[in-house]
Order: C-alpha cells, then sequence, then structure tokens
C-alpha cells in the first residue's frame, strides 16, 4: 500500500495529460473552425487594457490589433491555432485556443531589462537603477525545481553577503542558519524574514510558490524595519494570481537520499587489538586473548566470537523523498486567485526494524492567494496559508533521547556485541514468554537493534495558520493609502509511545534491563502573533520639466506576540512593539539619487527610560551612464554608485529581563537590569554597480559596521568586573557590556549570453569576505570565558581557546623535570603541551585564542547552459576561515562513557613500538581543547548540479500543455575537505556523535504547466 500511495500522483497526472490529449485531437481532427474575442491587459493590480496591441494566428499571415479598450475578435480560426501576441515593451505571450471564446483575457508582462526590473525593498517598491542602499535579489532559479525540504537551504549561493550552514540532517529539522555580512551579537544572529509583510518561518514555504526573494545588507535598505534589522532582512513575497486563463503548474520529484558520512568503524578483531592497547597503557590485564581475537577474525561462532557492523544493521542506504506542488493561478478583471497544495515526505536515516517506522517526516501545506478589485481605486489583498507537519524519531528509554543519541549508541556498541540472538532451543524458564527476542547486552538496554525493535517513537505535529489581509487604495494618481492586518497562530503535539519490556541474558535469562510502559502527550510550541498597520504614500514626478522624482511614505505598526515555545511559563509572555516611520525617495532625471529613512520603535522588552529608540539612515547614488559625458559609450548598458549610512537595533532578548523574577516560593529566578537597552549597529556602505552591454554584470560593496552596547549575560552581580570564566547563567541578570566592529567586503561577477534563443550560458561568481574585532568588554575589558570560547578586547567576536601544543610526549620528555606538563596521570604518548607564559607550569593560564568561531570567507560560483532543449546547472560553495576541532569520541574514542568504537582514522596512535605515531596513546582521559585537536576548517561543497530536458512545444501543442520539463539533480553530491570523520558543515554548530550529517539527494523531476 506504500508503494501505491507514492505513485498516486504521477499516475493522476498522467491520466489528465492523455485525456487532455485525446480530446484535443479529437476536436481537430473535426476541422472546426473557431471564434475569439477577448482583452489584452498588462499584468497589474488592477489589470490595464493595452489598446494597438498586435494578435496574429502563428502561421497564416493574418493579425488584426486591439481596440482603445484593449478589446478584440476573431473569426474562423482553427482549432489548435497558436495566438501571438505582441506590444512594445512587454514580453511576447502565444495563447494555443481550442474552442470558442467570448471573452479571452490575455496579460502581458513588461520586458524589462535589469536595471529597470522592480525590486521590493520594505515599504516600497523601486526600480533596480533608482536604489541607492544596498538590496540583492535571489536568483530563482536557485530556488524552483531543487529538492530542497527547507527553503532556507535554497538561500546558499543566491547572492553575496549570505552565509548559509546546515546544522542537522534529522529530516524535518535541516533548516539552515543564516547569516547576512557575518555576526555583530553576542545574542541571536538570525535575520528578520518577512513573507508577504509578516514575520514567518520561511522553511514552511512551498518553494515554487515564491515569487522573489530581497536581501536588505545595509542599515538605509533595512531602516523601516529600526529595531529589528540589525541582523539584515530578508523579504519574500508570494505569487499572485494574473487576469487570464486558468493556469495549472505541477512540480514533483522522487528519489532517493544517501549517507554523506559513514563512519569507518573497525571490525572486531582491529578493536580488540584496541582495547588490549588500551589496558596495557592503563596499566591492565588485556580485555581479549590471542585466541579470541583469532576466533572472531575467523568467524568461526558468530554468537560466541560476533563481528557486528553496527552502522549496515541500523542504518539505511537509500532513504526515499518524494514531493508533489500544484499551483492553480488566474482570474479576471474584477479578481485573482492563486492557490497552491504542496506535500512533501521523507523516510529518515534509521531503518524500520520494529513496529512503527521510528524516522520519518512529512509536511503539507496550503496557500490561498486572493486580489479583489472593490472599486476602480480599492483592492484588498487576502492571502490565507495553513501547515502540518509531522516528524517521528525513535525514542530510547528517555525524554531527548531520539535520532542522535540512538546515533551515538550505534557509534558506541562494540563489535563485539551481538546484534540479535535466535530463540535458545532446549528448556526455558517459564517467566520467558514465546517471541521474546534476546539481544547483546550494552549498557542501559543500548543495544540499537533491541532499541529500534522494542523501543518507542516521538511523534511531533506541528500546525501553523495565516491570515493577511492587505487593503490598497488609490486615492489620486500621486497619493494612496495602504493597510495591514495579519494573525498568525501555531501550535504543536508531542506524542510518546513507547511499550514495556524486559531485556534478558541470553545465555543465564536474568533480566539485564527493561523499558517502561511510556503513553505520554503534550501540547507544545503554542504561540501567535498579530500585527496591524498602514502607509499613506505620495508619488509624483514634479518640475516643470518633470525629472524630479519624489516618493514619500508614512507608516504606523503595532504588533502583539506571544512567543510561548516550548515551556509552560512562556505562554504567559507577551511582547508589543509600536512603530513610527518615515522613507523618503528622491532621484532627479534618474541620475541622483537619495534615501532618507527614520524608525521609531517602542518595545515592552524593556523598562522606562529605554523603551524607545530611533532609527535614522541616509543614503545616495549616481547613475554615472546617465551623464552627457557618458554618451556614446555603447559598451556599457549602467553604472552606479552609492553609499549609505545608518542605525538600526536588535531588540532579540527574553521578556523581562530588565525586571527580577521570582519563582513560586519567593526566590529569586532571575536578576534584572533596568537600565537594559537596545543593541545599537551603526553601518556604513559603499558600492558600485557595472552592467556591461556585452552580458556582464559586476557589483562590488565595501561596507563597516559598528555594535555598541551588546547584550551579555555574565557574573558578578552588581559589579562592572566582569570576570574570567563567567558567561553568565542562572539567575545572572543581563548588561549591555560590549562592543565590536565588522567590516567586509562582497563582490559579484556575472555573465549570460545567448545565440538566437537556441543557445544560452551563464556564469556567476560572487566573494564575501569579513573580520570582527571586539572593542570593548564592560568597563573594566576583562575577557569573558565560556566553554572552549572567549570574548576579549582586540580579538574576533567569539574566538576559540585553548592550549598550543608541541607534537606527543616521549620518555625522555617525562624524565625530563624542566619540560612542564598538565598535572595529573602524564605518561609518554600524551600530548605535549607549551608553557606560553613561561611560569614553568601548564595551566589555564596557557590557554590562547585559536581562530574565530565563524568563516571569514564565503564564495559561490554557478554555470549552466542550454542548449536545443537541453539545460545544465550546477552551484559551488566554498567557506574558509575557521578552523574546526576534534573533540570527544572524534579525538579521543575511550574517553566518553560510553567509549566509542574507534574508526580506521584514529588508529595509527602512539606505542612503544609506535612512537612516530600521529595520535597520542590510547587513553580514557577527557580530552584537552587545544591546537592539537584543530583543523583546517575549509570545504567545497557542490550544492546541486541538475541537468534537464525540456519537450518540443510541437509536441504538446496539441494537449492542451504549455510546457513539460524533467531533470535529474544530485544535492550535496560531492565535498572536498581536510576533515575527516565529520561533516566540515555541520560541525560548526556542533562536533559529537550525535550530530547528524546532511544528506545526499538524487531526484528525478516532472514539471508541467497546463
Amino acid at each position: 500500500m506504500k508503494n501505491r500511495s507514492r505513485k498516486t500522483p504521477l499516475i493522476m497526472l498522467i491520466c489528465v495529460m492523455l485525456f487532455v490529449s485525446y480530446e484535443a485531437i479529437a476536436q481537430q481532427a473535426s476541422g472546426k473552425k473557431l471564434t475569439i474575442s477577448g482583452i489584452v491587459m498588462e499584468a497589474n493590480d488592477p489589470p490595464i487594457p493595452l489598446s494597438e496591441a498586435t494578435i496574429s494566428i502563428k502561421g497564416s499571415g493574418r493579425s488584426l490589433k486591439t481596440e482603445k479598450n484593449g478589446n478584440f475578435n476573431l473569426n474562423d480560426v482553427p482549432i489548435g491555432s497558436i495566438l501571438v501576441v505582441t506590444y512594445t515593451g512587454f514580453k511576447t505571450q502565444e495563447v494555443p485556443v481550442h474552442r470558442d471564446y467570448n471573452n479571452l483575457i490575455i496579460s502581458l508582462v513588461r520586458d524589462l531589462n535589469e536595471m529597470e526590473q522592480v525590486v521590493v525593498t520594505g515599504v516600497a517598491k523601486q526600480k533596480v537603477k533608482e536604489i541607492a542602499s544596498s538590496v540583492s535579489t535571489v536568483d530563482m532559479e536557485n530556488v524552483v525545481n531543487k529538492p530542497v525540504t527547507q527553503l532556507s537551504q535554497a538561500l546558499q549561493g543566491g547572492t553575496t553577503g549570505i552565509s548559509v550552514n546546515q546544522s542537522s540532517g534529522v529530516v524535518g529539522s535541516e533548516q539552515s542558519a543564516i547569516r547576512i555580512r557575518g555576526v555583530a551579537t553576542m545574542g541571536n544572529a538570525d535575520p528578520l524574514v518577512l513573507v508577504d509583510g509578516v514575520p514567518f518561518d520561511m522553511n514552511n514555504l512551498d518553494p515554487n510558490s515564491v515569487a522573489s526573494i530581497s536581501v536588505l545588507k545595509d542599515a538605509a535598505a533595512a531602516s523601516m524595519y529600526g529595531s529589528r534589522g540589525a541582523n539584515g532582512v530578508i523579504l519574500i513575497t508570494t505569487k499572485r494570481g494574473v487576469a487570464g486563463r486558468i493556469n495549472v503548474d505541477y512540480n514533483g520529484y522522487y528519489g532517493v537520499q544517501k549517507q554523506s558520512i559513514v563512519p569507518n568503524l573497525v571490525d572486531g578483531p582491529v578493536y580488540m587489538r584496541a582495547m588490549n592497547q588500551l589496558n596495557e597503557n592503563m596499566g591492565s590485564n588485556p580485555a581479549f586473548s590471542e585466541g579470541a581475537i583469532d576466533s572472531t577474525a575467523r568467524g568461526l561462532d558468530p554468537l560466541l566470537y560476533p563481528n557486528t557492523n553496527w552502522w549496515d544493521l541500523t542504518m539505511r542506504e537509500s532513504i526515499p523523498i518524494q514531493q508533489h506542488s500544484v499551483l492553480l493561478s488566474g482570474g479576471n478583471t474584477a479578481s485573482r486567485f492563486v492557490i497552491n497544495i504542496n506535500h512533501l515526505e521523507q523516510s529518515g536515516q534509521i531503518k524500520n526494524l520494529g513496529v512503527n517506522n521510528p524516522s520519518k517526516y512529512s509536511r503539507t501545506s496550503a496557500r490561498i492567494n486572493s486580489t479583489v478589485d472593490l472599486t476602480r481605486n480599492i483592492m484588498i489583498y487576502t492571502d490565507l496559508f495553513a501547515s502540518r507537519s509531522q516528524q517521528a524519531e525513535p525514542y530510547v528509554n528517555g525524554s531527548g533521547r531520539a535520532t542522535g543519541y540512538l546515533q551515538d549508541k550505534i557509534y558506541a556498541a562494540p563489535p563485539t556485541v551481538v546484534g540479535k540472538y535466535p530463540f535458545p532451543g532446549g528448556t526455558v524458564p517459564g517467566y520467558i514468554r514465546p517471541g521474546t527476542e534476546f539481544y547483546g547486552n550494552f549498557g542501559e538496554a543500548w543495544n540499537p537493534v533491541g532499541v529500534l525493535e522494542q523501543g518507542g517513537t516521538i511523534g511531533r505535529t506541528r500546525d501553523e495558520a495565516i491570515l493577511n489581509i492587505r487593503p490598497q487604495w488609490q486615492i489620486s494618481p500621486n497619493w494612496s493609502a495602504s493597510g495591514q492586518v495579519s494573525y498568525t497562530v501555531a501550535s504543536g503535539l508531542d506524542i510518546t509511545n513507547q511499550d514495556a519490556y524486559t531485556f534478558f541474558d541470553y545465555y543465564s535469562f536474568t533480566q539485564v534491563g527493561s523499558y517502561g510502559l511510556t503513553k505520554g502527550s503534550s501540547l507544545t510550541g503554542r504561540n501567535s502573533y498579530f500585527y496591524w498597520g498602514g502607509n499613506v504614500e505620495y508619488k509624483a514626478n514634479i518640475g516643470a520639466d518633470k525629472k524630479h522624482n519624489v516618493n514619500a511614505i508614512l507608516g504606523y505598526t503595532q504588533e502583539l506576540r506571544n512567543p510561548g515555545q516550548e515551556n509552560t511559563s512562556a505562554y504567559f509572555d507577551f511582547v508589543a512593539l509600536q512603530s513610527y516611520s518615515f522613507k523618503g525617495i528622491y532621484s532627479y532625471d534618474e541620475k541622483y539619487l537619495l534615501e532618507v529613512g527614520m524608525r521609531r520603535d517602542g518595545s515592552s522588552l524593556f523598562g522606562p527610560g529605554n523603551k524607545w529608540g530611533n532609527f535614522p539612515s541616509v543614503a545616495v547614488g549616481w547613475n554615472i551612464d546617465q551623464e552627457a559625458f557618458m554618451d556614446g559609450q555603447d559598451w556599457l548598458m549602467a553604472w552606479k554608485l552609492r553609499a549609505s549610512y545608518g542605525i538600526l537595533g536588535n531588540n532579540r532578548v527574553r521578556p523581562y529581563l530588565y525586571q527580577t523574577t521570582l519563582n513560586g516560593n519567593g526566590t529569586v529566578a532571575s536578576h534584572g537590569n533596568a537600565n537594559l537597552r537596545w543593541e545599537k549597529l551603526n553601518q556604513f556602505n559603499i558600492g558600485t554597480d557595472l552592467s556591461l552591454k556585452a552580458g556582464l554584470d559586476i557589483t562590488v560593496e565595501w561596507y563597516n559596521k559598528n555594535s555598541e552596547d551588546l547584550l551579555l549575560t555574565a557574573d558578578p552581580l552588581y559589579s562592572s568586573a566582569i570576570g574570567v570564566n563567567s558567561a553568565g547563567g542562572g539567575n545572572s541578570p543581563t548588561f549591555n557590556a560590549a562592543s565590536a566592529n565588522v567590516k567586509g567586503l562582497d563582490a559579484s561577477i556575472k555573465y549570460f549570453k545567448s545565440w538566437d534563443n537556441r543557445f544560452g550560458l551563464n556564469l556567476s561568481l560572487g566573494y564575501s569576505t569579513l573580520s570582527s574585532k571586539v572593542l570593548s568588554v564592560g568597563e573594566s575589558n576583562t575577557p569573558i570565558i565560556s566553554g572552549n570560547t572567549i570574548l576579549m578586547v582586540g580579538g574576533a567576536l567569539r574566538e576559540f581557546y585553548g592550549y598550543r601544543s608541541q607534537g606527543l610526549l616521549q620518555q625522555a620528555d617525562i624524565d625530563n623535570e624542566n619540560i612542564p606538563k598538565l598535572s595529573g596521570a602524564i605518561n609518554a604518548g600524551d600530548i605535549k603541551y607549551i608553557d606560553k607564559n613561561g611560569d614553568g607550569k601548564i595551566d589555564a593560564n596557557d590557554r590562547v585564542p585559536l581562530g574565530t568561531t565563524q568563516p571569514t570567507k564565503v564564495v559561490f560560483g554557478n554555470i549552466g547552459f542550454n542548449a536545443k532543449g537541453f539545460d545544465f546547472d550546477m552551484l559551488v560553495n566554498y567557506q574558509a576561515g575557521s578552523p574546526i576541532f576534534y573533540q570527544g569520541a572524534f579525538a579521543n574514542p575511550f574517553s566518553t562513557n560510553p567509549r566509542i568504537t574507534p574508526q580506521e582514522e584514529q588508529m595509527d596512535t602512539w606505542a612503544p613500538e609506535n612512537t612516530g605515531a600521529s595520535l597520542p596513546r590510547f587513553s580514557t582521559a577527557g580530552v584537552v581543547f587545544s591546537d592539537f585537536w584543530q583543523e583546517k576548517g575549509d570545504f567545497v561543497r557542490i550544492r546541486y548540479m541538475q541537468l534537464g530536458y525540456t519537450l518540443p512545444e510541437s509536441w504538446l501543442s496539441n494537449a492542451r500543455i504549455k510546457s513539460t520539463r524533467v531533470y535529474f539533480n544530485a544535492q550535496n553530491p560531492f565535498t572536498f575537505s581536510d576533515i575527516k570523520m565529520i561533516d566540515p558543515e555541520t560541525a560548526r554548530s556542533s562536533v559529537s556523535t550525535e550530530n547528524i550529517a546532511p544528506l545526499k539527494i538524487y531526484t528525478f523531476g516532472l514539471s508541467v504547466k497546463f
């Protein structure tokens, strides 16, 4: 039944295609002549009739022009003909006709060069050539037809200045962390994401429903978002209906996912010798005899001398994935609509060995966007969105024990433990019920096969619904008003399902572990958001020569958010924001550009005297190509210089931090800071945009950001002397206690060339580099050390912090008392650390910064071409500048509890007979954070490779199909890095055997437009 359900959408689509094709061919065979009447309009809200548009019957020589109101009438049109509609300044449109029409609406789209394109820049829409601030648009080719399960993944390589890193490969949790121009805060560095003006998790969107994505990178561009814009702003607009016939678009793919990291765990005999070496190093007797090792190697008795490959037993090799999306759009002169339905389904990494599938994810979403013209000058956008996602993970006999926890036990389970025994022969005790399974003993019933067969599942259901209403009123040719009311509500349900089970030893029949009965459910993730506001806009070309273009926008908004999240007590948290804004845009003769902005925010997050903040900005631009002295420069299409400066804020803090809060028993829960205020970001940006008629576009920008009043949580409580090893926590207050500088360069080169509309080539290269520097830490500038990182004046904004090393200690070093060593049991084969402060001992005072925690260079390259229906596209991404450190079991497999089975890469360890080894001796000692375990974190990843073919129109014209494209896509197929054993991308968030690497995805897709 599962396979049948997966094929149902594709079978239905094929049936529809066959039916439509048969009907069209039958009608064409009848020789019937058609009468076509209708109207040609500009695709706009509201639609505008186009007079004098030319309509011709392709291949016949017949043509006519539309009347003043855009109407036309054609008689004696052969069935199956194609109407070719042309109008100066608009893209030509071909419309196949298979029946009579008495009101055929044809909407034409303006044919604009890149400089004339209109970009959403927040409260305004501006032509590219009129923008003086730093605004980038994401190439939608990076978004559509890519098998991304989360939209955030598609932003990688979309534009310069963006770093996108996936932190987990668990299905349903593959969201990427997005950073715009680095990190300039110690808190939440996520950018503000708005979908049709509403804060929204972009990962719930169907990529096929997205019309455009704009990235506001500097303070002038993001100025209309004031206290929320310091981390940058991403604006996403969804598709809207266009007047005309109903269009049906189907996009779907089916494929498999592959593990990108498969550990090279040693087999039984190698593991046994490693354990013997460990015991020898620790002064203990061997764990395994030579006879046992030999019997294991020869496979004489798998039950007595097992050699288990746990990864193969529990992890899938090929993991199914499929996604289907249907989008309907159309309308008339009075109303337009878009209806979008999307369904994603993917299995997880873990094999299904028990009753329930313990690892899977699905998401279904529906969107209805409607546009209604209430009068000739009043229209209203009404958007409704709803989604449900369902994620299942294994439940390993305890809260928080899911996919990562199980993977850790797969790493840890020794190959000398049996996966599963057959039912014992002979007589068994009466308390052993028929059907009882026996598993090899490991830890607290951690045998991975036993977990999957007898353990439970945790299911997470998440629902979200949004209503977004936006009336628009064109008061006069120069004045307009718009409003917006939006309400978002989200909730979740977690269900834990585990049956009781008792584990018995295979030989003695004694109880060795048990799972308790767990049947629980909890409401979680409840949050809501209410927004309302409006703008008044004036736009005109003034002056005798109409060369002065003026656009002024005055706005007011109010927001109320209940963050909810997972903590029940958070349901009582409410965050309110009240804002006034002004945006002024001026240009003279399309040469000289000026933008000014001001936003004033009032937030409930801060106390009296600190609730309000002002965020001004200014930007100037000069279109050099419009100057008279540039006349005759045929090689140049556009050349612009621009600069901007502005102040933004960051209010991403928990509620009530300015107040001291109490527990139910009257004790202090957290100490408040009445002087808490916004983080402020001052940013300067300068850039140039160059567009050549040869098809080459170049953009270069340099920026300088200064962050002030950075929020830190640290001890001691009532002193400015924030001390070492005091990263804060518990009931410590939050202070505005640091400042930092971030500066960088963004550059991109794009090239496009087309030959006879049959061949095309596009190339792009993006380069971003940045550096950060801490300017102050509190009043005393005392460094703040948190674990293996440090915040100190002169250093990067959070650096790794640890010891410098100098190879391994040899016996001569142990015997030499003048060589400093760590305290404790130190032996030959341990790491040799450097006494950095020269005090003759190795201690915490010898630790030094070891590199920034964030990448400092991001490069992407894209190549694409099309020829005779075939197309190819590939995106390559490079990240550099931040080291990666092996930690925990990846540094020393025997340092953790439970111990981890070593990997082949970890076997060149020091021993008396191998003193030149690359790794220290096996021991149970904990891993000391040092540059011995440091690796260059640079990596190159092929983000995707796609080969497609579009069927010729002549094959489809009789079947009422506009276009059909088939494609093969490979996502994350290749990664090149010095890092072994772990994924270099997810390692930036965590280096642990519980961390799941991203999956490789191989899919076949189909895109059909009716």
